[in-house]
């Protein structure tokens, strides 16, 4: 009979202790993926070095493109300069009952182009019959300030003369002329009717309407007055103090004393009003 086996007798041999892991970086796999990146740098700024030197290289080979492109604003802006006309300036002077000399000086603009001008204030010389400089007006005004295509503006201005009223001179403007960047805002004008006053001279009355929806301030009101022949005989204007609201009707006044023009000399006339626009 066989004598019981006692288990601790003969333990169970022992479970072997697992192998320790390799680190990631001794891993095979992990430098392919290591070099693979590498590759893919490598490839990626080679191309963006070619893709570099193509768009140096452009210049040369399109230089005749290049050249057209740079060519177009040249032409442009030649074109707009061709886009109004400067007219004869007209000067006059005369001696009021004082004494003292004046000059005026009226200088036509004409927008012969298809888009809206804004002139600046100019300057304008006033030469003698040798050339030489006689006077000079600085910051002359154009009535109107925006001018639409067909429509003629003039630099107008007069003022007192220290030579003589017998002196023969012309008027050699300076315009500052550009493409309109503000809109051309014009107000309604009616009633308008001319006469001569014993004080004032040249007597013009009339109205300005507001057909707009917003109030405007600082409304000018212009005329350009011409005589049978369509010479400018001179430009009078005024400037509305209050301001004109949407719908409203408001009288305006104004005459022409220091040129000493009367109603019988003008066979027609061209009114404008308008807001004072300023253009940067």
């Amino acid at each position: 009979m066989e004598e019981n086996q006692n288990p601790m007798q003969n333990p169970a041999p022992p479970t072997p202790a697992p192998k320790p892991k390799k680190p990631v970086y001794k891993r095979v796999w992990f430098w392919l993926i290591i070099v693979f990146a590498a590759l893919v740098l490598l490839v990626v700024i080679a191309g963006g070095g070619k893709g570099d030197q193509g768009k140096a290289e452009e210049p040369a080979q399109t230089a005749s493109q290049t050249e057209q492109r740079t060519a177009v604003p040249a032409a442009t802006e030649a074109a707009v300069k061709t886009d109004y006309e400067v007219g004869e300036g007209i000067v006059k002077l005369w001696t009021d009952s004082i004494g003292s000399t004046w000059v005026s000086a009226a200088v036509p603009v004409k927008n012969t182009g298809t888009t809206n001008l804004y002139l600046s204030s100019a300057t304008i010389d006033l030469e003698k019959a040798d050339g030489s400089l006689a006077a000079s007006m600085s910051m002359v005004n154009a009535y109107p300030q925006v001018l639409k295509p067909g429509e003629t503006a003039w630099y107008y201005n007069d003022t007192t003369y220290d030579g003589s009223a017998s002196d023969a001179l012309t008027a050699v403007p300076h315009p500052q002329v550009e493409e309109a960047k503000v809109d051309c805002v014009r107000l309604n004008t009616s009633d308008i009717a001319l006469s001569d006053d014993e004080y004032t001279g040249l007597k013009i009355i009339g109205r300005v309407e507001n057909q707009t929806e917003a109030e405007q301030s600082l409304v000018y009101v212009t005329a350009a007055l011409y005589d049978q022949n369509g010479a400018c005989l001179g430009v009078a204007f005024t400037i509305l103090t209050d301001p004109v609201k949407p719908g409203e009707k408001i009288s305006f006044s104004m005459g022409s004393l220091a040129s000493r023009i009367s109603a019988s000399d003008v066979a027609s006339y061209e009114v404008f009003a308008y807001p004072n626009q300023m253009q940067f």
